[in-house]
């Protein structure tokens, strides 16, 4: 019997445990991991996957994929569907691509796509490398739009959007209550940010601090906790105590209890997100708070699509800090409470598209053409 699909994956990222797991119930995928990549990512643990075969070695040069060990030869296993997760840079993918298409496989990529920044030479280079694909998953409509205008079939682009760890994630949500977490650390009733991700500088979280001071001075206090370790946390940390903001910041750590985590974002008014805001926005949502991040969409991660401005959050004008303090301030004006209405508008998104599900659907409708 044929396997429907061959997962060439560069990592298993642990935030993908529960897409991969229901893809491995419901595809009978086999799986092909990556052990390392650049970054930090914590992996998951590929044990639970039936289908999980063989982890292979990447190169890694300047911090790229250049080559995956022992991949070309899955191309003479009995299969007839692959997912690949690399990008140009991989001369193995180049190789593997193309020796599909003679041997009349589908190769799918599962791809961030474009930003519509592209040189006219790297936009040639994609369209060689994605050519002879059967089609690529999207993370997000903003790269579908700009390859349709640069050429692409739309029937060759699907967008799978991005997921967490949802059905946990809905147990919890249904034990959340408010309480005074928040009170009790930072003594006051003042609205609370939240931060939750890497504190790294391409976050501009420094600007948290600079818009907590100038919101102070304007006699809006606020508080910010920020979950999550980085290499800018001892900065973070020296600034807030520089800038008389110490007893309004809370450095809580990196936490993966995911109870833990639920009740501190529900309890938050604000997920705040000064850079691009990936999957902070899609946990801040799961859990019933707004998000608010820049407008500057060709900068940003494609989960910013995940919020509906004026519903369950609002954009500012990128680096603009007057901008961002604006969008806050007109944001608490109109909610300053977190009512149930405003918590099912965030709850909203992610139970219509950015779930395991709702990828699922998408996975079946591009490999087996099913509805």
């Amino acid at each position: 019997m044929q396997k429907k699909v061959c997962c060439i994956f560069n990592y298993p990222p642990h935030y993908r445990k529960s897409i991969y797991e229901l893809m491995d119930k419901e595809l009978g995928c086999d799986f092909y991991f990556g052990k390392n990549v650049p970054g930090t990512l914590k992996a998951m643990d590929v044990s639970s996957l039936n289908g999980f075969r063989k982890k292979f070695r990447n190169i890694v040069v300047k911090k790229r994929i250049i080559w995956q060990t022992g991949v070309l030869k899955l191309l003479f296993k009995n299969y007839k569907n692959y997912i690949l997760t690399v990008d140009t840079a991989c001369l193995s993918s180049w190789i593997f691509i193309y020796t599909a298409k003679l041997l009349g496989k589908n190769v799918f990529f599962w791809t961030h796509g474009c930003n519509g920044k592209e040189s006219s030479l790297h936009r040639i280079k994609n369209k060689l490398y994605f050519g002879p694909s059967k089609g690529l998953l999207l993370y997000g409509e903003y790269a579908k739009s700009i390859l349709m205008e640069i050429g692409y079939k739309p029937e060759k682009l699907y967008v799978i959007a991005n997921s967490l760890d949802y059905e946990n994630q809905l147990k919890i949500r249904k034990s959340l209550s408010k309480n005074e977490t928040y009170k009790k650390y930072f003594k006051n009733d003042f609205p609370v940010l939240l931060f939750i991700g890497r504190l790294e500088k391409k976050k501009k979280l420094s600007m948290i601090l600079e818009v907590m001071k100038v919101l102070g001075e304007e006699n809006l206090n606020v508080n910010c906790i920020y979950i999550g370790e980085g290499n800018e946390k001892d900065i973070l940390v020296n600034k807030a105590k520089k800038d008389g903001l110490e007893q309004y910041s809370w450095f809580y750590g990196a936490c993966y209890d995911e109870y833990e985590v639920g009740n501190l974002i529900y309890n938050a008014d604000i997920c705040l997100s000064p850079g691009n805001v990936g999957l902070t926005a899609i946990h801040s949502l799961s859990f019933g708070t707004p998000v608010i991040t820049h407008s500057n969409f060709s900068n940003q991660m494609p989960e910013y699509e995940s919020i509906t401005k004026g519903v369950s959050g609002a954009f500012f004008e990128e680096n603009n800090l007057e901008s961002l303090k604006n969008s806050i301030k007109d944001w608490l004006k109109k909610h300053p409470t977190k009512n149930n209405e405003l918590v099912d508008n965030c709850f909203q998104i992610i139970d219509e598209k950015y779930n395991p599900y709702y990828q699922l659907k998408v996975l079946k409708k591009a490999i087996f053409n099913e509805e």
